[in-house]
């Protein structure tokens, strides 16, 4: 499976599928038009209107929404405050 490392943004958590988080995106990945991504951590509480910075491992791509799992996160307020 194939890693990638995307800056986005939380639109909104799933209360259907706990962990899983849906992202803004605009873009292409493999040739893809890709409009979201569907994003699955077992031990991060992702929080909506966040930003991140997010390396993932993805395993689908459906109907324009990428689908992934996370590696590792970081919100991109905490890059800024260890500046």
């Amino acid at each position: 499976m194939k890693k990638i490392l995307v800056v986005t943004k939380c639109l909104k958590i799933s209360l259907q599928i706990p962990g899983v988080a849906q992202f803004s995106f605009r873009g292409f990945y493999s040739g893809h038009k890709i409009r979201s991504i569907q994003i699955a951590h077992d031990s991060f509480e992702w929080e909506k209107d966040e930003e991140y910075v997010i390396y993932l491992c993805v395993i689908d791509v459906k109907k324009n929404c990428l689908q992934g799992k996370a590696i590792k996160v970081k919100k991109i307020r905490d890059f800024l405050m260890e500046s």
